[in-house]
């Protein structure tokens, strides 16, 4: 195979990570839950990594090029637009204020899916697990240090929520 589907990288960034022993098999149900779609998925899918030229649209940064369910994509966007705005990096990578991010994600998703706001809150509690594993693919990715603490302050804290509410 020329690209690993998203969710064989994901789990290998499970398999990685560190700091989330105890809840590595419900993420590893939950991957086992997800359908392991035939679709193109960029990975780092963002307006920064859009370039239009001459009337055409082209896509860079393709390091993270796999294929699986677009939802993945959607989650990473999620990370980006909402999860990530108020950082100056992300603004700078996005050319845009956080005030225009959130505006774009949510124009974004009542375009993509047709989502009123209700909709759109909705969903976005699905992403917040889903964009967990997008971190925790990192740990396959970006190996070391980095990606470990990404997991610990970014990723952990939402999978330890998921998790509870699983017990409930």
């Amino acid at each position: 195979q020329l690209f690993e589907s998203r969710i064989d990288v994901i789990r290998k960034g499970i398999d990685n990570a560190k700091f989330i022993k105890k809840y590595k098999p419900v993420l590893y149900e939950l991957l086992d839950e997800m359908e392991n779609k035939t679709t193109c998925l960029h990975g780092d899918l963002q307006t920064g990594n859009l370039i239009i030229a001459n009337g055409k649209n082209y896509w860079i940064d393709l390091e993270k090029f796999s294929y699986g369910d677009p939802i993945m994509d959607i989650a990473h966007m999620y990370t980006i637009y909402k999860g990530m705005a108020w950082l100056p990096y992300i603004q700078g990578l996005t050319h845009m204020n956080k005030k225009e991010m959130n505006l774009f994600w949510d124009l974004f998703l009542k375009e993509y899916y047709g989502f009123n706001k209700e909709e759109i809150k909705e969903f976005e509690k699905k992403l917040k697990i889903l964009n967990s594993l997008d971190f925790l693919q990192k740990n396959y990715t970006h190996k070391g240090l980095f990606a470990d603490l990404i997991t610990l302050i970014l990723a952990k804290p939402k999978i330890k929520k998921y998790y509870k509410s699983l017990k409930k």
